[in-house]
């Protein structure tokens, strides 16, 4: 996004940003990889939710 938009820096983040969550892409993956990530995505939501 940066190199497309370098005027977004500091605008734009990871959903993982505020919980220091580094989520996985889980393609082609098991079923149990994918509910992982899914909970952490969940996790990741709702800590920008208190950011908001």
């Amino acid at each position: 996004m940066l190199q497309l938009a370098p005027s977004s820096a500091g605008k734009v983040y990871l959903l993982g940003h505020w919980g220091g969550i580094e989520i996985p892409d889980p393609y082609r993956q098991g079923r149990e990889v994918c509910e992982a990530v899914y909970h952490q995505i969940a996790t990741a939501v709702e800590l920008w939710l208190l950011r908001l």
